[in-house]
């Protein structure tokens, strides 16, 4: 019987880490994408500066 009760704080553990691992991949998605946008600019005030 008790196997059980472990079981189910076991379950109820993963399912916080996989909320928090998907909160995880949405900010470092987020930031990629603002990383991203940085270097684009970066990339055009350096072609303008080149010329």
């Amino acid at each position: 019987m008790a196997q059980f009760g472990e079981r189910g704080e076991r379950v109820a553990e993963l399912e916080i880490e996989l909320c928090v691992l998907a909160e995880l991949q949405a900010a470092t998605a987020k930031l990629s994408a603002e990383a991203g946008d940085v270097l684009s600019v970066l990339r055009s005030e350096k072609s303008v500066l080149m010329v």
